[in-house]
């Protein structure tokens, strides 16, 4: 696809669906904010990628490693999400999710406590395609953006190439 001068491609990569292989997991400091992390791994990733396909291809590339689960987009507006997953009882459940932390991107601490995971011990068998992407539609793409810089700056630089 990037032999193709028209075409641009991207990735949307969650932090720890990784593998320990991929560039720049094993450099990244645990400690570091969220946003340093993100950058050290894109920038190993389109490094890396330069190598193999050239420097000329990699113009038309936009690395992205979303250090969280699409899930913590959701939390954007926690009770717009449980009423997008038909469970407005979880309101409150949901919004103490959210208040303990100053942005939806810092929620994906642990693959034990990572966003999907806190869904799970409040609805029972939870449906990640069907209920996710309600959830989703009821949030809305404005309110992620506003709550998660990381994920509006790739966004932004998607729209950019218009």
């Amino acid at each position: 696809m990037l032999a193709d001068q028209q075409c641009y491609c991207t990735t949307f990569f969650d932090f720890y669906g990784l593998p320990e292989s991929f560039p720049g997991k094993n450099t990244v400091d645990a400690n570091a904010p969220v946003a340093v992390k993100a950058q050290t791994l894109q920038n190993a990733f389109a490094e890396k990628l330069t190598e193999k396909i050239g420097a000329n291809a990699m113009r038309r590339f936009i690395p992205y490693v979303q250090m969280y689960e699409f899930e913590a987009l959701l939390f954007s507006d926690p009770i717009k999400m449980a009423q997008g997953m038909d469970r407005v009882g979880l309101e409150a459940a949901f919004t103490q999710i959210a208040h303990g932390f100053d942005s939806p991107e810092r929620i994906n601490n642990s693959p034990q406590t990572a966003p999907s995971k806190r869904i799970e011990k409040h609805i029972f068998g939870y449906e990640k395609p069907l209920l996710g992407t309600l959830a989703a539609l009821e949030v809305g793409l404005d309110t992620m953006r506003e709550k998660c810089p990381l994920f509006d700056t790739w966004l932004k630089n998607i729209e950019a190439l218009i």
